[in-house]
């Protein structure tokens, strides 16, 4: 697995506007613990989501015009989101490549708890109540022998109110003895949002390399896949029974969830297939070698114009990657003209695109966003990809740039 996961891109399945890594659950363990290598080169945390019912309930809520600015941004600046919604893995399929694996929380820990023994890697513990924290930890001992828990305890998040990331002086304590155990790894049992927004407002002040979000399941922790009997641990059949509670979780997938999210996602079905009716054969066969770009300048602005191809899926990303450079040295010209069909790799390029330019100076301009390309960003929650100031077509955008020249 080592080498599959660069460290220049990551570029997820966008589902809902959620942005998905489509990882199995080995995958992930060993990312993680490349990203606590990252973490330690340049000194910043990395947070890891377990993206579970509840968690993308609060950060859709239902409808496109009602989603939560704060979680859902925080997903999408997550370094790794794990789908542990199996609706979500289920119907990824009808909106572009199907998600690999439904990963559970349990399991991830104990991957992780696992690895961690070889590496010699130290654990944290923060959960929601002291019992369920002093459980989780007395079952990790009694599975991983050996397993360093550098701590752990019990904290009530605050994250009501009209600022919830601004209310850290309660959190001084709590971080300070995160940061003093000099653990690897945080396991952060909150439940959702109150464990995205706790980690967003500590931010800056955790030196622990990469923090995993997990919902609420240290709460619930006793007879789960962690705590398997004495007795089947003794005969070595624990592997076992925990694959096969894994895959019964798995497939334990409300019909009510189901239907719920069949509704959320039936409208970017819809425009996903209507969108490839509508092309041609003769289309479909020219329009995937079309891509085009170029840098060029305007007065003083330096450009990089990209006008992307009729068809935005996996195969086309895989080659529009090796044009984006890490660091943006210019504004970004987005020529959306020729844009027929996204599939959830593209929503997915989109989003790593405007991210990296969303950290420098440089401007992210759109061009030729058809009504159909609007409404496909609208439903999978992407209305910040069409900005304001965006251009029906060059000759628009070339006026725009001469009048900012003449400034």
């Amino acid at each position: 697995m080592k080498g599959t996961f660069p460290a220049m891109i990551r570029i997820p399945l966008v589902i809902l506007g959620v942005p998905f890594d489509n990882l199995t659950l080995d995958e992930a363990t060993e990312c993680i613990f490349g990203l606590i290598d990252r973490s330690y080169g340049d000194g910043k945390p990395r947070l890891v989501c377990m993206a579970d019912r509840i968690c993308i309930d609060n950060a859709l809520h239902g409808d496109p015009r009602k989603t939560s600015p704060d979680l859902l941004s925080i997903l999408r600046r997550a370094d790794m989101v794990l789908a542990e919604h199996m609706p979500a893995v289920r119907m990824s399929r009808f909106v572009g490549p199907a998600l690999k694996e439904c990963i559970v929380s349990g399991d991830l820990i104990s991957c992780i708890a696992r690895e961690a023994l070889t590496r010699r890697t130290s654990i944290y513990i923060l959960g929601s109540r002291a019992e369920s924290v002093k459980h989780a930890w007395s079952v990790l001992e009694d599975r991983f022998p050996g397993l360093m828990v550098a701590g752990g305890h019990s904290l009530s998040a605050h994250t009501d109110g009209a600022e919830p990331f601004d209310a850290y002086e309660s959190d001084t304590d709590t971080v300070d003895r995160i940061n003093a155990s000099s653990a690897d790894i945080l396991f952060l049992s909150l439940g959702s949002p109150n464990q995205e927004i706790w980690f967003e407002r500590n931010r800056d002040k955790l030196h622990v390399p990469v923090c995993i979000c997990i919902g609420d399941i240290f709460a619930s922790i006793a007879g789960s896949e962690l705590c398997s009997p004495a007795w089947i641990r003794n005969v070595g059949l624990e592997d076992l029974l925990s694959s096969k509670r894994a895959r019964r979780q798995m497939r334990k997938c409300s019909l009510i969830d189901l239907i719920t999210f069949w509704l959320l996602i039936l409208p970017s079905i819809l425009f996903r297939k209507y969108s490839k009716a509508a092309l041609h054969k003769r289309f479909l066969k020219t329009s995937m070698g079309k891509i085009l770009y170029r840098y060029w300048t305007r007065g003083t602005r330096e450009l990089f114009s990209l006008t992307l191809p009729g068809i935005i899926d996996s195969e086309t990303v895989k080659r529009l990657g090796f044009l984006i450079s890490k660091k943006p040295d210019s504004h970004l010209v987005l020529d959306f003209s020729r844009v027929k069909s996204i599939d959830s790799a593209g929503l997915g390029f989109l989003l790593h695109l405007i991210g990296i330019w969303d950290t420098g100076t440089y401007e992210v301009l759109h061009v030729g966003l058809s009504r159909l390309t609007k409404k496909l960003l609208a439903y999978n929650r992407m209305r910040e990809l069409t900005p304001s100031r965006q251009f029906s077509d060059q000759n628009e955008l070339l006026a725009y740039l001469d009048e900012k020249a003449g400034e």
